[in-house]
């Protein structure tokens, strides 16, 4: 009996299982000409993650980077790349934790005056609450030969429950880049009538280890900027928003005679 009792209390105090990643929803919008862009997502769970990239591209050199807002979540950047001279940038950020409801992300040009502006936005169940950001990477690219991969650059993650994000951001053509990297799921492409483009790409991984993604354009482009994160997901013994609150479920008390 108490041999039982004890495989009970085992099985009953057993680490819970990992949370599955799994994108939610996303959207995405272009304007030309712009100062802002929004993008909206409809009935968010609260505790969700959210991730959003952007690409600006001006007439003239940009000094600043665009910033992110939704009037409810704290978006930290993960990570960008300038073009310097040829006058564009592209962000990815991200928000853990989030609130929950519709939410109308808005992305806001560097400096003022008109810009053009690919913004897209994704929610993301079963990462972490906190320090969502594992590790990121990416580069610019000047003079991109077509159909060669053009790759993000390494990264080296640190938690074994990983989301895979890569962004390309086309800033001189309006083709929209395809992902070639291996496991790698395409997702939002945006293509502006004033000739910029740009795709996400994500990949849920479970172990630790070295990661990139490569992107290709059909065409020659003279503006191409690549980047990846890596973003945490729940790991044994800690909570991610759609699984709810602490456990309530314990071993059985083994009481001695």
């Amino acid at each position: 009996m108490k041999r039982a009792v004890l495989i009970l209390g085992f099985l009953f105090c057993a680490s819970p299982t990992l949370a599955t990643i799994t994108l939610v929803q996303s959207s995405s919008q272009t304007e030309s000409g712009a100062q802002t862009r929004t993008c909206t997502l409809n009935s968010v769970v609260a505790g969700n993650a959210l991730i959003v990239t952007a690409g600006q591209w001006r007439g003239s050199a940009i000094s600043g980077k665009p910033t992110v807002s939704d009037g409810a979540n704290t978006y930290t950047e993960a990570f960008s790349t300038d073009a310097g001279a040829q006058h564009s940038k592209g962000i990815i950020w991200s928000a853990p934790n989030v609130a929950g409801g519709t939410t109308t992300i808005t992305v806001t040009a560097a400096d003022t005056g008109a810009s053009d502006l690919d913004v897209a936005c994704y929610e993301y169940s079963g990462l972490i609450t906190t320090a969502l950001l594992d590790q990121a990477n990416g580069s610019f690219v000047s003079g991109y030969t077509s159909p060669n991969d053009q790759t993000t650059g390494n990264i080296t993650t640190t938690n074994a429950n990983d989301l895979l994000f890569a962004f390309a951001w086309n800033a001189s053509s309006g083709t929209i880049p395809s992902t070639t990297g291996a496991s790698f799921n395409s997702r939002q492409g945006t293509s502006n009538p004033d000739g910029e483009a740009s795709r996400g790409a994500d990949r849920i991984v479970s172990a630790t280890g070295t990661y990139n993604n490569t992107f290709q354009v059909s065409v020659n482009v003279t503006n191409f900027h690549v980047m990846i994160a890596s973003f945490k997901g729940v790991a044994s013994g800690s909570s991610a928003s759609t699984i709810g609150g602490p456990s309530t479920m314990g071993g059985p008390t083994i009481r001695q005679k």
